[in-house]
């Protein structure tokens, strides 16, 4: 199976529609009838939508 549409997918879900990476991989395979994807531009895609992802993170406000 192709790899590097569902991994541009990924990212462009994270970056763009502020999905997190766990809920767009799986709307991904969803949409593709797959159980899981596999492969290093895949793996890539995860950590770099993980890094675009880290920063959403909120801290506690403090007073």
């Amino acid at each position: 199976m192709p790899r590097r549409t569902p991994s541009v997918a990924l990212v462009y879900a994270v970056k763009y529609r502020w999905l997190t990476t766990d809920a767009a991989a799986e709307q991904i395979r969803r949409a593709l009838g797959v159980t899981s994807i596999d492969g290093l531009l895949w793996r890539t895609a995860q950590e770099v939508a993980r890094a675009i992802e880290a920063p959403r993170v909120m801290t506690p406000a403090t007073a």
